[in-house]
């Protein structure tokens, strides 16, 4: 099945579809999830985007959790308020998103904004991944991430995430705000993730 309205995407994110989505709820309890690949580090934003490409392709969540900064934050559409009632404060922060990517990523079962349960899933394919703007500056009066002397740029996204019988699918087609910060980590200068924000469909 194809759900084409999108109200978030992830970090990308939860997996909020409307207007039968899936979300791995942090209120379900439980932890886990694969180890990491090793992947270079991103010592640019490039490769802190194909780093989060690798991450969804293979499911790995200890290098999900490294990519991401620890102030991060997804930005929900109000839509996604209406429906995801834990949400707190317009946003879902790092322990939100760390949850729900590990029961995602080790296959556990989703909950609809219905509470129906939701199929594990088994496989994602990340069809596109594409800069719309160069990496500029965030504003400093940014309402989310002013302040950190981040940087930002918009994509579009094409995600699909495949059921066990491979034809139940949930397709992510979404212009996304990415957000990203560098730290310091070893002596270098990286990237981390420090926000998404969905564009509202039109």
């Amino acid at each position: 099945m194809k759900l084409n309205k999108l109200l978030l995407v992830l970090t990308l994110v939860a997996l909020l579809i409307a207007p039968m989505g899936c979300i791995f709820s942090p209120d379900d309890g439980g932890d886990g999830g694969g180890g990491d690949t090793g992947m270079p580090p991103a010592t640019t934003p490039e490769q802190l985007m194909k780093n989060f490409k690798t991450v969804y392709t293979e499911m790995l969540i200890d290098d999900f959790v490294d990519l991401l900064h620890e102030e991060y934050k997804t930005i929900l559409l109000s839509e996604t308020l209406d429906e995801w009632s834990w949400a707190s404060d317009f946003y879902f922060n790092y322990t939100d998103e760390v949850t729900i990517h590990t029961k995602m990523f080790r296959g556990d079962p989703g909950v609809d904004a219905n509470g129906n349960t939701v199929h594990p899933i088994d496989s994602i394919v990340v069809d596109l991944l594409e800069p719309q703007t160069t990496w500029d500056d965030i504003p400093e009066d940014d309402q989310w991430f002013g302040g950190f002397n981040g940087k930002w740029a918009e994509y579009r996204v094409n995600i699909q995430f495949f059921n066990a019988d491979l034809s139940h699918k949930f397709e992510v087609q979404q212009r996304v705000l990415f957000y990203i910060v560098p730290v310091q980590e070893n002596g270098r200068t990286i990237y981390k993730m420090l926000g998404q924000r969905g564009l509202a469909l039109t």
